[in-house]
């Protein structure tokens, strides 16, 4: 080692050099490295997801859920299976052993274990299994409104979809409020009976002539030849003009005659407003090896170009701008290493010789260029979290320097040689110095073994420091010694400086003195340390605290039975009094949902259905408000909202930063009855609603909304020649739309669907008077065959690894109390409010404190 440092001290040009090289590359690093919001983490998560139009939650779970969860569960390297039966739909996310081996293998026999699920025939695809990818990364949501209609509006979305998957760097574009379009044949039901046609009539015309099919070879006169069926409907009007009945006097019924035929847009299961104005959203993701900063700056020059090519009347606004993150932390990491370089030098220059201040200095910049570099060469993008690690140890960088660079001078001005002071300053401080990086390191070094979802988010801190350290070091032995030896004159001695000399004086008193009664002095710092493990034990631990939330939620539930329409008129009217309660300058768009409840793909209590809906405010980046709170201004807008809505169930939830850790407290309640779970559940919300700070109550007890069982006689359908099938369609038909077949558009699929009127859909009264076919060619009312029951319908309906389960949530106010706090209250009072039901219900833990605990486990036995 001795050798080498010496043999760079004899060759000064070569380090210049070298220090002039590692300053390239650096600059090099920064032009290339990739720019992001937050680093890629896979989220080991897998979905499977169904559509079973017109169906309730319970029979979702029955005939869809249950059966693929029973497939899934003889699998390995799943830690967690969690399902929601939703009306019309189902989900279940599968949480991926994040050790187990061959990821891409367990895809693979998840989807094979979904095809071989009995699944019934009605669906309209085959569940879809999709992993969860955290490479693909939102970057900016789009908002897109004209004066146009709005299949007009989809139709131009698509457009611009396509053009934004043009840009360099854009990998998706998922459009919020997108309607699959479709050819409707909206029957009137008079002429329907008046014509004796049923709706099977119809289903069997559009698909007995919408066919475009091979028809094999033949060989002609002129060849061989290729023949083709070709009877593909092309058009509304094409479906329109399909002949129903014809005689022979030439009387022809076609179904245009029975029915409006219309080509429009299918019927929402949910809306989508931005602003309380009607639009359509889309949301951009970036691909993983996309710089964020450049992609939404073309993203941009697009936006500003769009009136060219579409006209004046389209206008597209942005939001949610994650660039804006990084251009802010980019800033000021910028301008701490700025400020950080001067003040550096200002401090040096203080204590030490003019030539080891500055030569401390310049290897301030070469060791940030070379760890820019290595953390190109490294793969690891410039996100919010690396330059967090990057900040953090810029403070650490010189300080190796500054003990190597007062050595070699000491030695000098004792006599020394230059370049002999500087290799031997520099061995004489080998061992220190290297020790104290290494209990740096050391300190950081548990980080990287930390497990879960913050693991995997906070991993790139440690991998900085400790890198950058690592070139503090080197930079320190084999560069830094050279400059001294070269740059300072040895024979140039500074002046003394007064004030330092008594700041000596006193030092060297209290030393002294601190030496003299040693054990004192260890004595007090054993206090001082047990003092201060005291005060840890009672200070709030908050991982991610909400002093930088930009974004809060408002959940709205209202009463059973409000059709989709109502609740998209009603959200409207709480946006817009919300946002008279928001600082309009700092609130960049308010979006509202109709339809659906969720915060997230894993939210717990995700409800779908008409009766629910969300808002979301926006804020601008904390950074560019700072003396705006969030927190405070939500709170004070939810004591409004909710006493200016009293008639619906609201709650307010703040959305935090960082990874996605789940609600303050997530309870898993089951049992062998249903009964149980729901008593137990109500227990805890009641305990809860005594606990100050606890806010957004919120638990799976919502009632559905009221079912209609249509029970057909056996016995009189049988003697009227109706089966339960044809029946099936028909009410299908009636209630929800019956897809019967589909056309292309280009490369858009166009749905064929009959409805029935949208003023009649749902109605008892349509229900009753539907007519059947019977195997007579003869036409039933439903009525005469069957009976109508009205049940009160069922929720989201919950499984945890195949099992029923009731979630209660609560989000907390964290000035009051915190996740941790909250979650052992609840927990050390488990048997007291449930009661009569401890030894007879199972409740689990999730949620935030759940993934706080998994990480400060894995750091603590890291440090271990």
């Amino acid at each position: 080692m001795k050798a080498f440092i010496n043999l760079l001290v004899q060759r000064g040009l070569v380090v210049n050099l070298i220090s002039v090289f590692l300053l390239a590359i650096g600059i090099y690093a920064t032009i290339s490295i990739n720019r992001e919001a937050f680093p890629d983490v896979n989220m080991d998560q897998i979905m499977v997801s169904t559509v079973y139009p017109g169906a309730s939650p319970k029979e979702v779970e029955l005939l869809v859920i249950t059966p693929i969860e029973q497939e899934l569960r003889s699998l390995d390297g799943i830690d967690k299976m969690i399902s929601m039966s939703f009306p019309g739909s189902g989900r279940i996310t599968l949480e991926v052993d994040p050790d187990a081996k061959n990821r891409s293998q367990i895809t693979n026999d998840i989807s094979l274990a979904v095809s071989r699920a009995k699944l019934p025939s009605e669906l309209p695809f085959d569940p879809i299994v999709t992993e969860i990818e955290g490479s693909i990364i939102p970057i900016i949501r789009l908002a897109i409104s004209a004066p146009i209609s709005d299949l007009k509006l989809k139709r131009l979305s698509n457009d611009i979809k396509d053009d934004l998957l043009t840009i360099k760097g854009v990998a998706k574009i998922t459009i919020l409020g997108d309607r699959k379009a479709e050819i409707r044949i909206e029957v009137d039901p008079e002429k329907l009976n008046r014509e004796h046609v049923s709706i099977i009539d119809i289903q069997n015309a559009v698909r007995g002539w919408n066919i475009n099919a091979p028809g094999g070879d033949i060989t002609t006169e002129d060849g061989q030849k290729v023949v083709r069926i070709a009877g593909e409907l092309y058009s509304a009007e094409d479906a329109g003009n399909l002949v129903l009945r014809t005689n022979a006097s030439g009387d022809t019924l076609r179904v245009k005659d029975v029915a409006n035929v219309v080509e429009s847009l299918s019927i929402p299961r949910m809306t989508y407003d931005v602003g309380g104005k009607p639009g359509i959203s889309m949301l951009v993701l970036k691909k993983s090896d996309a710089d964020i900063i450049n992609t939404v700056d073309r993203i941009h020059d697009y936006i500003n170009n769009i009136s060219q090519k579409y006209g004046e009347d389209v206008t597209i606004s942005s939001f949610q701008d994650f660039s804006k993150f990084t251009r802010m932390r980019l800033g000021v990491l910028t301008s701490n290493g700025k400020v950080g370089l001067i003040l550096v030098f200002i401090s040096l220059i203080l204590f030490l010789r003019f030539s080891v201040a500055m030569m401390a200095t310049i290897g301030l910049p070469i060791i940030f260029m070379s760890g820019l570099f290595m953390l190109y060469m490294s793969g690891i993008t410039l996100n919010l979290i690396s330059m967090m690690g990057f900040i953090m140890v810029l403070g650490m960088l010189v300080d190796d320097a500054i003990l190597i660079g007062e050595n070699i001078t000491y030695h000098m001005e004792k006599g020394m040689a230059p370049k002999v002071a500087a290799v031997h300053g520099a061995m004489e401080l080998m061992g220190p110095v290297t020790a104290s990086i290494l209990t740096t390191i050391a300190a950081f070094v548990p980080m990287m073994f930390m497990s879960g979802i913050i693991g995997k988010f906070v991993i790139a801190i440690p991998i900085v420091v400790i890198m950058m350290l690592a070139l503090s070091w080197l930079e320190s032995f084999f560069l830094l010694p050279s400059h001294v030896a070269h740059f300072t004159n040895p024979n140039k001695h500074p002046k003394e400086r007064a004030w330092l000399i008594a700041l000596d004086t006193v030092y060297s008193k209290v030393l002294t003195i601190a030496l003299k009664f040693r054990w004192i002095t260890v004595g007090l710092s054993v206090a001082v340390l047990v003092f201060a493990l005291s005060l840890a034990k009672t200070m709030p631990f908050q991982l991610f605290p909400p002093a930088g939330v930009d974004e809060f939620m408002v959940r709205v539930t209202a009463d059973p039975g409000t059709s989709l329409k109502a609740m998209r008129n009603q959200l409207r009217v709480i946006d817009k009094a919300l946002r008279q309660n928001l600082t309009a300058e700092h609130v960049q768009a308010t979006l509202i949902t109709a339809g659906e409840i969720a915060m997230d793909l894993g939210d717990p209590l995700t409800q779908r259905g008409s009766r629910y809906g969300q808002i979301r405010a926006i804020y601008t980046p904390a950074v560019s408000r700072p003396d705006h709170n969030v927190m405070d201004e939500m709170y004070a807008a939810e004591h409004i909202i909710t006493a200016q809505f009293p008639e619906l169930e609201i709650a307010f939830t703040a959305i935090q930063p960082g990874p996605p850790l789940g609600r303050a407290l997530e309870a898993e309640i089951n049992s062998d009855s249903e009964e149980k779970s729901n008593t137990a559940a109500r227990r805890l919300i009641a305990f809860l609603n005594d606990v100050k700070g606890v806010t957004s109550i919120d638990s799976g007890l919502k009632r559905g909304d009221d079912e209609i069982h249509v029970v057909m006689d056996r016995e009189l359908a049988t003697y009227a020649g109706v089966d339960l099938a044809t029946a099936s369609s028909i009410v299908r038909a009636a209630s929800g739309g019956l897809v019967v077949s589909y056309i292309h558009k280009g490369s858009e699929e166009v749905d064929i669907t009959i409805r029935y009127p949208e003023s009649d859909k749902g109605g008892l009264d349509i229900l009753k008077s539907i007519q059947i076919p019977n195997r007579r060619d003869g036409l039933v009312p439903l009525s005469r065959v069957a009976h109508f029951e009205v049940k009160e319908g069922f929720t989201t309906i919950r499984h945890k690894d195949a099992i029923k389960i009731i979630n209660v949530t609560a989000d907390i106010d964290s000035d009051k109390i915190t996740s941790k706090a909250l979650n052992t209250l609840v927990q050390e009072n488990q048997n007291e409010w449930l009661g009569d039901l401890t030894d007879k219900v199972n409740v689990n833990y999730g949620g935030e404190e759940e993934k706080n605990n998994e990480s400060a486990r894995s750091l603590a036995l890291a440090f271990m």
